[in-house]
């Protein structure tokens, strides 16, 4: 299964006609930026260095490059803009450019250590949705980047489900199938043996959390090749407990 592969193009055109100089004498240059992701073209964008300047250095030298990106690394690019509206995010487009905006402006190394801090940091409930939603969008645009989230080697689950309404919860299992339980669940922050170890209500918001916005095309992609079959396995379980708790 092959990662997503960002691939950029950055350049520098000078205007037409003479140059002009500045006072250190450096023409004035318009830059020209192009990204693509797996062949999908990504709109023109700024490098952040050069974001609002009028005169623009020259370019010396134009960077080529293509990076494969993991799904952790993915989800990371997504959820570092947690100011983002989730609705522009629904966006395949949009997603494809924030990719770009965070591994240029943003930088991997920043990505990496937002990886460590997803998989580590408390999340509170606000939190732990936007992360759930950009794990499935990670999903849904990039579906060759589904895989099973690392799960996090914490005891701290019961706080998160803390204060949540039940009404919340209630609402979002009203109606769901199995089907849907299981691959919400197996996208959550849901571990093997959550159940004796934080019990059903932490379990259930799990779920809660998976099925926001969860797609019938994903929900089918995962039961028909689910890519750790343990975990999905289990995953069926345990949302089998949980709708039978209804």
């Amino acid at each position: 299964m092959s990662a997503p592969t960002v691939t950029t193009h950055i350049s520098a055109q000078l205007a037409e006609g003479e140059p002009v100089m500045t006072a250190p004498a450096v023409p004035i240059a318009t830059v020209t930026a192009v990204a693509s992701i797996d062949g999908v073209a990504v709109p023109e964008f700024t490098p952040s260095t050069r974001d609002g300047l009028a005169e623009q250095p020259a370019t010396l030298a134009t960077l080529s490059l293509s990076l494969p990106l993991s799904r952790e690394e993915l989800v990371a690019a997504l959820f570092y803009w947690n100011s983002s509206d989730s609705a522009e995010l629904d966006d395949d487009e949009y997603v494809r450019q924030l990719v770009v905006e965070s591994v240029v402006n943003v930088g991997m190394g920043e990505l990496t250590a937002l990886c460590f801090e997803i998989d580590t940091a408390p999340l509170d409930d606000v939190t732990a949705e936007w992360l759930a939603y950009c794990r499935r969008r990670v999903a849904e645009v990039f579906p060759a980047a589904v895989s099973v989230p690392e799960q996090r080697g914490r005891t701290d689950y019961p706080q998160h489900s803390a204060g949540r309404p039940a009404g919340v919860v209630e609402a979002a299992l009203a109606g769901a199938s199995l089907r849907q339980v299981a691959v919400a669940l197996y996208f959550s922050d849901y571990r093997p043996g959550d159940l004796a170890r934080s019990g059903l209500e932490w379990v259930e918001t799990c779920a809660a959390i998976g099925l926001d916005g969860l797609t019938a095309e994903v929900v089918n992609r995962v039961h028909a090749a689910p890519d750790d079959l343990d975990r999905f396995t289990d995953c069926r379980a345990a949302a089998r407990v949980v709708l039978d708790a209804r």
